[in-house]
């Protein structure tokens, strides 16, 4: 039976509902206007009549107008109508557009209506609804526009479709105060929520939106709730540019298929928590400079972007960053980021070919635990300062030619690297890392620079039990303890470059127990300071001989880097003295002095000589030869003489050793020809050994480093 106006009156003074059962959305308008449906053809013109009379309102029940099932013709015009009543449409087609634009509507429900306007649908600009705006379930060829709309309630969209194209859903500045809902919709254009406000929750949970462009713009949105957008799909990019969220933002199982960038959240300020539990992107998720108050977690996500798969320049977080499991095939992103907590990248798959991750200039208040993960580009975290530990233990780092560039690291705990593979070189120059430094069991590839220690402070101990896996660059190193390897087979090779600044605790392992092993191992460099710095922990920590070995080593190592010619006085040096550490090379060679001389003056005995003078008594023979040269031979001599007689041993002694010489035996001299010049060399000799020897045991003479 039509509906004409009386009953339309009479169903609002009665609140008795009209129409019969609602209408399957899938009727098109040919088939309304056929039997049996167009029986509940009901014109816009009545209708309209009725909610704008004035007599209406004043009589209308308080249960409103309720229409099910009907069929509207024509355009509804309500605009800047006054309609105090709830309307209720249950089921509906409206063949024409329902046009609201600024009128005043107590309560409007239109669940389950389709509207075939291809254009625009809904045309409800400036629309103030006193309580909620109930769409659920509705389908729309054409747009639905609510921009600028003030809804007292909840806005219901949940189970809509909206077919409009370039867009669905224009909600630009509209404020909800009871929350927005939209589980299960499905929108082919773009849903644009610019600029809304809402002091509830924004909820998408399960929608598809189909927008190949920008399928939901929601910059400078401010929802006082959480918003949730769980398993929503997204065929364009997400835009939560500037926008407020006061508490959670749901992503879990989310896929976000946008080419290029799937979601833009720059700028976004959540106060809560971030979820992103298995989040699917084709393309870059963004939030630079974007603000979190608690968590940020996306584990287990896949993120697909090329060039930056995630990016959190500049992010402040102040909770746990969780991405345990994650996949991203382009750079994970977290440079200059202020991280409250800590970071969590367990099992982590990390496929970008150049930069893996960037960790760069970030300020981490917490720990790194980067446990197992897989990258195949390099980890780079230049200027990182991690406040507690750093662990990256049994990761597979594949970058090359750098894996691991961490250049000024500081780290407030302890840098953790146990069982890593790295294809390139692990890099930590100017790294100040205030706990322990432990890289052991590491496994380096064929071509890897191996490991850059230059100018790295470790406040404790610095721990490399690698083994053969490449070399060492370790100028101005700084360690409170150092343990390269309880055996010598796992100590790593120094590289040959590593220079000065050296400044060593103690020293544990093979070191502490084998200065030999230490000095195998300090082999391959030229730089005499890391010798010394060895030394001074040996002394420091109760070992002098090993002490005074590494510094007499340290001295050889001095002698190699200087020119030839400056190198024969320290070679002498050496080799008397031991450059000051060893002065019992100068006894021994005192004592080759003495057996030279002792051969010398044996083998000539007879013919030493003293001054006639010292013989009283001189037979008829030698009184003629000391007549000739006032000499008289050791042979001739009797005890009458002055002098004691020539004993070769005695004699060596003297010119071995200065200070025991007497005047009896300076009285004898050699014979005239080589024998004289040979005593006379071993006596400088002997006067240039005891020099050295009396200022190296008492500290004259400065020992040579």
């Amino acid at each position: 039976m039509a509906i004409g106006k009386r009953e339309i009156e009479d169903a609002v003074h009665t609140g008795r509902p009209l129409g019969g059962t609602a209408l399957p959305s899938w009727l098109s308008q040919t088939q309304l206007t056929q039997y049996p449906y167009y029986q509940r053809s009901l014109p816009s013109a009545p209708l309209r009549e009725v909610l704008l009379t004035s007599p209406s309102h004043v009589n209308a029940d308080p249960t409103g107008l309720t229409l099910t099932g009907s069929v509207i013709r024509g355009d509804l015009d309500l605009s800047h109508a006054t309609v105090t009543y709830p309307l209720r449409f249950i089921g509906c087609h409206f063949l024409g557009r329902l046009i609201l634009r600024s009128s005043h509507l107590h309560d409007l429900a239109l669940d389950g209506c389709t509207l075939h306007a291809s254009d625009v649908s809904i045309a409800a600009d400036d629309v103030d609804v006193t309580h909620s705006f109930a769409a659920s379930q509705i389908v729309s060829a054409g747009e639905v526009r609510i921009v600028g709309a003030r809804v007292g309630s909840v806005l219901d969209l949940n189970g809509a479709t909206l077919r409009g194209i370039p867009l669905s859903l224009s909600a630009e500045l509209t404020t909800v105060r009871g929350g927005i809902t939209g589980v299960r919709l499905e929108a082919y254009g773009q849903v644009d929520l610019m600029g809304l406000r809402t002091e509830s929750n924004l909820i998408f949970d399960g929608a598809q939106l189909h927008g190949s462009g920008i399928s939901l713009a929601a910059d400078d949105i401010e929802v006082r709730g959480s918003a949730s957008l769980q398993d929503m799909s997204a065929d364009g990019e997400v835009r939560l540019l500037g926008g407020t969220i006061g508490s959670t933002l749901d992503l879990s199982y989310a896929e976000l298929n946008g080419s290029t960038t799937s979601l833009s959240a720059d700028r976004l300020d959540i106060k809560g928590t971030v979820f992103g539990t298995g989040l699917e992107a084709n393309g870059e998720v963004r939030f630079l400079g974007a603000r979190f108050g608690n968590q940020f977690g996306l584990p287990n996500a896949v993120l697909r972007g090329l060039e930056d798969s995630l990016s959190l320049d500049g992010a402040c977080i102040s909770g746990d960053v969780v991405m345990d499991g994650i996949t991203c095939e382009g750079t994970l992103n977290l440079t200059s980021a202020a991280l409250g907590a800590n970071v969590r990248l367990g099992g982590a798959r990390l496929r970008s070919p150049d930069v893996a991750i960037d960790l760069s200039g970030t300020r981490i208040s917490g720990s790194v635990r980067a446990y197992r993960i897989q990258a195949t580009g390099e980890f780079r975290c230049l200027g990182l300062e991690v406040g507690s530990q750093f662990g990256i233990s049994g990761s597979h780092l594949e970058g090359y030619p750098k894996s691991l560039s961490a250049d000024r690291l500081k780290v407030g705990g302890n840098f953790l690297g146990i069982g890593l593979f790295s294809r390139g070189e692990v890099r930590l120059p100017g790294a100040h890392l205030s706990g322990q430094c432990a890289i052991s069991e590491l496994e380096l590839g064929a071509k890897s620079d191996g490991i850059n220690l230059a100018h790295t402070r470790v406040n404790e101990t610095l721990f490399l039990n690698t083994g053969a896996c490449g070399p060492v660059l370790a100028d101005g190193l700084h360690a409170g303890t150092l343990l390269v390897g309880w055996s010598e087979d796992a100590m790593p090779a120094l590289h040959p470059d590593t220079g000065p600044g050296w400044h060593i605790g103690a020293v544990r392992g093979v070191l502490e127990d084998d200065a030999r092993a230490a000095a195998r191992w300090l082999e391959p460099i030229a730089a005499a300071q890391p010798w010394q710095a060895l030394a001074s922990s040996y002394e420091n920590n109760g070992h002098p001989t090993a002490a005074k070995r590494m510094r007499y080593l340290a001295a050889v190592r001095s002698t190699r880097n200087i020119s030839m010619s400056r190198q024969v006085g320290r070679r002498l040096y050496q080799y008397l003295a031991g450059y000051g550490y060893y002065p019992g090379r100068a006894l021994l060679s005192l004592g080759i002095v003495f057996f030279m001389a002792l051969a010398v003056s044996a083998s000539a005995r007879s013919d030493f000589s003293t001054p006639a003078d010292n013989a009283s008594a001189v037979s008829t023979a030698t009184s003629t030869r000391a007549s000739e040269g006032g000499f008289v031979r050791s042979g001739d001599w009797n005890r009458s003489w002055s002098v004691q007689e020539f004993d070769p041993v005695l004699y060596s002694a003297s010119v071995a050793v200065p200070a025991l010489a007497s005047a009896s035996y300076q009285a004898w001299a050699p014979p005239a020809g080589p024998t004289t010049y040979v005593i006379l060399g071993l006596r400088g000799c002997a006067w240039i050994l005891a020099a050295l020897l009396l200022s190296a045991t008492t500290g004259l003479l400065r020992r040579s480093t």
